[in-house]
């Protein structure tokens, strides 16, 4: 009775496969590029009361931890979570058939303000992904997705901008289905990444933070791309 009861469980793991999952998650950041010289160094050092001070070009004094004497100091990426430039958008859905894709596309803006990506994607199944700049994006087409603040507390929103409604909105990326992926064709694809099933999540692009970044071209359409290589 127990083999019988096995087989039929084997004949309906074959006739009703798990869908593959695939999941594309984007940390967007906005910068503003800018540079320090020997005339303009962002800070200057003054003498107040026989006390050295560093001064930031907003007159903010640069604090020391009592404890440790050192300086207080957020790298890059926090600071800008606490500035209120940091973004964040995901999007996954359980796929039928090899080739069907997961995909997050949106136009970045022609402010002095570029857009700093990392993409990173899982994958229950076996599944390519890949980052296309400058693709065909049918107008009107996908559907809008929320673009997340990773500071709460601030009002600042994304300058990204979601091509799929009319007029165009800024401040929130869209989405493509496996149903809808036909509108997104083309462009040139700048990085690639393989996953073995069950794989991630995992960054496209590099190995450590500092080659996984990319900073995006002005006014560009751009398409974050997983796409299925198994149908279970």
């Amino acid at each position: 009775m127990s083999t019988i009861l096995l087989k039929k469980e084997v004949r309906r793991f074959l006739v009703n496969p798990v869908k593959p999952l695939l999941l594309v998650v984007l940390a967007i950041t906005l910068i503003i590029p800018f540079g320090c010289t020997i005339d303009d160094p962002g800070f200057v050092i003054t003498d107040s009361n026989s006390k050295i001070q560093i001064v930031d070009s907003d007159g903010d004094i640069v604090a020391i931890d009592p404890a440790t004497r050192n300086l207080v100091i957020l790298d890059q990426d926090h600071f800008q979570i606490h500035e209120g430039n940091s973004f964040s958008t995901w999007y996954e859905q359980e796929v039928s058939d090899t080739g069907d894709e997961s995909i997050i596309a949106f136009k970045t803006s022609g402010t002095t303000k570029w857009v700093q990506i990392i993409m990173t994607v899982s994958a229950s199944s076996s599944a390519d992904a890949h980052i296309i700049e400058a693709p065909n994006i049918v107008d009107n087409t996908g559907a809008p997705l929320v673009v997340f603040n990773r500071d709460r507390n601030s009002a600042t929103t994304s300058t990204i901008i979601d091509t799929s409604q009319n007029p165009d909105v800024t401040g929130q990326a869209m989405f493509f289905t496996e149903v809808t992926q036909g509108n997104v064709t083309g462009g040139t694809n700048i990085a690639h990444v393989h996953l073995q099933g069950g794989a991630g999540p995992k960054a496209v692009g590099g190995d450590s933070r500092g080659t996984e970044e990319w900073v995006l071209k002005q006014n560009t359409l751009y398409a974050f791309v997983v796409e299925s290589l198994d149908m279970n």
